[in-house]
């Protein structure tokens, strides 16, 4: 919640802030409780991933290795949130297996991976059969590259699906590649 000299007056304020009975009020109780108990158990810090689950460095990780906390936790966690950004890749992706975009693909795999494993079967529980990661962008990009080495806004898009319970392979209409498959003979319909 802050720097560590603040956090008990900055709970404090929060939770007189958070001092009615409207269900927004209610939300920031609940949140606030849960931010306790997390705390109690040594929020981010000792913990040890399930099966062995190596988290890659960066931001990213951090924030699915705090989800992977909080759902071992059993604190009601029904839905979470996490961004990485970086994606809007106009110039300078890279090229043959290296540069920019391959290693931020690379850092959301090696993520997804050590969150994964970290929850299979780790506990008493497997939470990947009740787990559903859906990973999406909000724009796809141009198949072909621009004069900057990067692509442009584009129209079609890709969603992942990480689960114990998902159904493995390619969902969907695949147009194909050939420029008379293509919007403008560059993009993905």
């Amino acid at each position: 919640m802050g720097p560590w000299e603040w956090r008990s007056a900055q709970g404090t304020a929060l939770r007189h802030l958070y001092n009615g009975t409207s269900r927004l009020h209610q939300s920031g109780i609940e949140t606030l409780d849960a931010v306790d108990i997390i705390e109690l158990n040594g929020g981010s810090d000792g913990y040890i991933p399930g099966n062995g689950a190596l988290y890659p460095n960066g931001n990213l990780a951090e924030h699915l290795q705090t989800v992977a906390r909080m759902i071992k936790l059993d604190l009601g966690l029904r839905v979470a949130t996490v961004d990485c950004g970086g994606w809007d890749t106009h110039n300078g992706q890279g090229d043959d297996g290296g540069g920019y975009l391959y290693g931020h693909v690379e850092e959301l795999l090696s993520a997804l991976a050590a969150f994964y494993t970290d929850l299979d079967g780790s506990g008493n529980s497997n939470y990947t059969q009740r787990l559903t990661v859906f990973d999406m962008s909000e724009f796809g990009r141009r198949l072909r590259e621009n004069g900057d080495r990067g692509t442009d806004h584009g129209h079609g898009n890709f969603v992942l699906v990480l689960s114990g319970s998902a159904l493995g392979g390619v969902k969907g209409t695949w147009p194909g590649l050939a420029n008379e498959q293509l919007f403008d003979g560059a993009i993905l319909p």
